[in-house]
Order: structure tokens, then C-alpha cells, then sequence
């Protein structure tokens, strides 16, 4: 179970969709307040070796955000292949795994990913996660449970605020 799920947060880098499919956001109008713009940011875990990125963008004034996690499987590293007498390097595909829903309340952000195979162990995940809004930051923790075995494995997420190349 790795992975991170994370969130509202989510956000970065692609590898990944190009449209996000609208995630819902909940929370009081200054929470919300809080939580508008564009983040990014990176999760990982020691425990499964997993690593990726997180991209979420939550309007001014709206209750739906749009953001996913990339995920990286842990055989990412490019392998090598002989052909015509040359090394080829052929990454691994990571996997975009979309954030189901976030939930503001004060200073903490709490969230789940909807469900999605894990490619190590062709069995289906389900991951949440929390983190702690402190101004242009969020920093939290994540677990992943696998559906089958119940199993559990956890890491750490974190995601800044991105600013418009125009603003201070």
C-alpha cells in the first residue's frame, strides 16, 4: 500500500491528465478562504519506497477544486534493454491517481483518494490522508490500507502554495 493520497493539496507535476476531474471541498467560508489557489508539492515513504507528486487548484469563491497524485512505482528506475547494440533507457509509466474529496476544519486539511491498483501488488488501495495548514504551507501524513489484506504502510506529504510570476 503505498502511496499518498493526498490532496488538496494535491498537486504537481504531470506525467499525468490534463484536465482533473472536479474535486469537492468542504469547510466554512474562511477555511476555504485559505485554501485558494494552486499548490504543489511531492509525498513519499520510507516504508514502500514510493514517491510522487500532488497538484490541486481550489478557486476563490468555490467549492470544488481540481487536483490528482503521480504516483512513481517503486520499479521507476529506467531499465535497460540491448537493442541494435545499444542501451535504451525505458522508464516506468507512473500512474495519476485522482483526489476524491478534501475537508477544511481550522488549521487542518483532511482528505481520501479514490481507491486504485497498486502496481506491485495488483491489489486495490484505498489511502487518506491529513496535513496541517500553516500560511503558504501544508505538511501532513498519509496511510494506505489494501482492500484485501488489510494491511497498512504510511508516509509524509507536503505541498506550498505556487504565486503568479506577477505577484510579491
Amino acid at each position: 500500500m503505498r502511496r499518498f493520497g493526498w490532496i488538496t493539496i494535491a498537486a504537481i507535476t504531470c506525467s499525468c491528465s490534463s484536465a482533473p476531474a472536479p474535486v469537492p471541498v468542504s469547510g466554512s467560508a474562511a477555511q476555504m478562504e485559505r485554501l485558494a489557489g494552486s499548490w504543489a508539492g511531492e509525498y513519499s515513504s520510507l516504508a514502500t519506497g514510493r514517491y510522487g507528486n500532488i497538484r490541486f487548484t481550489l478557486a476563490a469563491g468555490s467549492d470544488t477544486a481540481h487536483g490528482d497524485v503521480v504516483m512513481v512505482p517503486r520499479n521507476a528506475r529506467a531499465s535497460q534493454q540491448q537493442g541494435n547494440d545499444r542501451v535504451v533507457a525505458s522508464p516506468a509509466n507512473p500512474a495519476t491517481i485522482r483526489i476524491a474529496f478534501v475537508r477544511a476544519a481550522g488549521d487542518s486539511v483532511i482528505g481520501q483518494l479514490e481507491p486504485y491498483l497498486d502496481p506491485d501488488c495488483a491489489c486495490t488501495l484505498e489511502t487518506s490522508f491529513h496535513g496541517r495548514l500553516s500560511g503558504d504551507h501544508i505538511e501532513g501524513s498519509y496511510g494506505s490500507r489494501n482492500v484485501q489484506t488489510g494491511e497498512r504502510a504510511f508516509g509524509t506529504w507536503k505541498v506550498k502554495r505556487q504565486r503568479d510570476a506577477g505577484s510579491r
